[in-house]
């Protein structure tokens, strides 16, 4: 499966599982949240990932977004650099949840 069919089978299925209401940037953006280690001991990688997540993004978004229930989405992504750093990344991932209201989250790209 490619890295855009992906993106919009896990989109999918977050909006079906999430059971409540879609975290919108407007009226017909979706706000997934991710953190990327763009400095620090795995930039390289991490520099890699976030590009790939951002092409996969306007990839689906040229296509004219997602479909939920009949309305069109189109996708746009916040992050935050964790500087390779564990903690910091599960730091972020709170600010993204409950400080910007993220309500779906890409996964890293590796574990410490």
């Amino acid at each position: 499966m490619g890295i855009s069919r992906w993106l919009v089978a896990a989109a999918g299925i977050a909006v079906t599982v999430g059971g409540g209401p879609i975290a919108v940037a407007s009226d017909d953006e979706v706000v997934l949240g991710k953190t990327v280690p763009l400095t620090g001991a795995h930039k390289r990688s991490g520099t890699d990932t976030h590009n790939g997540y951002e092409l996969a993004i306007r990839r689906i978004n040229e296509r004219g977004g997602i479909d939920v229930d009949g309305k069109r989405y189109r996708l746009m992504a916040r992050y935050y650099d964790d500087n390779s750093d564990p903690l910091k990344a599960q730091e972020l991932i709170g600010r993204l949840i409950h400080e910007d209201g993220v309500k779906f989250i890409l996964g890293p790209y590796h574990a410490a």
